[in-house]
Formats: C-alpha cells, structure tokens, sequence
C-alpha cells in the first residue's frame, strides 16, 4: 500500500501500475487507513507467492497442484480452501471463517459447500498418497494433521 503526498490520478496509476496493492494520498483519515489495512489481511492469500509444505505434502503456488507420492491438479476453491488450511495448519479454522476467506461471503455458499470441498480435497489427498489429513466434522472446525 502507498501512502503518498501525491493525489494526482496520473500519481495513483502510476503507483498501481508499479505493483502497489492500493495507494492512499496524505491526507487521509485513520479509519479509512485501517478499513484498507483490514480490507488487504482479508485477501492475504491472494499475495502469498510461496509454495506451500506440510510433512511431504507440496501446495504448488504456480500451478495449482497438490502433490506428495502423486500429484493432481485443484480447482480455484479447492486451492484457496487448502492454501488455508495449510497456512494455518496449528489453528482449527471455523466453517465461517472458511467461508469468509475462501468464498468470501458468497451469498450461495454455506456449511454445505464447505464440507462438499473438505470432501473434494480428502479425497484429493488420499489420491495423491499423501500422510496429511483434513481433520474435523460437518459444520465444525478443520485442520490439518500429518500421520
């Protein structure tokens, strides 16, 4: 995020343009600052760039592969969910805050659609040989645990 002294619209394409996530001109309010910090930590997936490791299990940023003994490849939702629960594998993550990162509140999804993905990737990681587990229950809290 930049903060900047520059309000110009040419300043803040400029600013975007060069790789900035949001730009701010000075002076702004506070409460709009941290609506915009809060606003980025929700989307704090979206900027991870790394590749992913629990045990032997691999989450491929590049391509959206889940890989152990075999490899398969994950659908946007799939990825995003394990992303999740991989960046948070030591945190039970709660169906509703599943559904505020993954399907950021999507007026169709519910306890439902997460536990149809939980299912999608278990199957996925026996599929692939791999130790880690997707631990939990319907409409519950999930976590990753490795054999």
């Amino acid at each position: 995020m930049l903060l900047t002294a520059k309000a110009e619209v040419d300043d803040r394409v400029a600013g975007l343009d060069a790789g900035a996530d949001d730009y701010l001109p000075k002076p702004f309010a506070m409460k709009e600052l941290l609506a915009r910090v809060r606003s980025m930590t929700r989307r704090v997936n979206e900027y991870s760039g790394d590749d992913l490791v629990y045990g032997d299990t691999r989450l491929s940023v590049s391509d959206f592969a889940l890989s152990a003994t075999n490899t398969v490849r994950l659908s946007i939702k799939e990825f995003e969910l394990m992303q999740a629960l991989m960046m948070n594998r030591d945190i039970p993550l709660s169906t509703e805050i599943l559904l505020e990162r993954v399907w950021k509140n999507e007026a169709e999804a519910g306890e439902d659609t997460v536990w149809l993905y939980i299912s999608y990737l278990r199957g996925k990681l026996k599929a692939i040989g791999s130790p880690v587990r997707i631990e939990g229950e319907k409409g519950g809290e999930f976590y990753l645990a490795c054999e």
